[in-house]
Formats: structure tokens, sequence, C-alpha cells
């Protein structure tokens, strides 16, 4: 009798804290939608250059450009 007491009790324990943090990791809706509207604005706000990563490539017939990182 008393073991079933403690395996209902640790159930419904381990129940109430999984429904607790499911909760606590579900983003509002306002986050997202500021995220995306700053990613839109870092987008459209200047073009990105890629001049200092690029260099030439060397002992080829036509030379063409590489990216270096």
């Amino acid at each position: 009798m008393y073991r079933i007491n403690v395996t209902t009790f640790t159930l419904l324990l381990v129940l109430t804290v999984g429904s607790l943090m499911s909760e606590s990791l579900q983003p509002s809706d306002g986050t997202i939608k500021d995220l995306y509207e700053y990613l839109l604005q870092r987008e459209y706000a200047a073009p990105v250059s890629y001049a200092d990563h690029q260099i030439r490539r060397k002992a080829v017939r036509s030379p063409s450009l590489r990216l270096r990182f």
C-alpha cells in the first residue's frame, strides 16, 4: 500500500515538473516577431561586403577569387 502511494506521488511530481518546464520553454510571439524584424532591418540596411575575405588564386590560367576565412 505504501509503495503505491510513493509511486503515485513520484508520477504526479514528474508530470507537474514536466508541464512547468514545457511552459517556460515556449517563446512568446512578440519576441520572435521582434527578432524577425531586426534581421530584416539588418539585411536591408547595407549590403554585406566580402572584400576582406577575397584573394586571388595563384598559378591558375584564369585568375579567379576565392573566399578566405
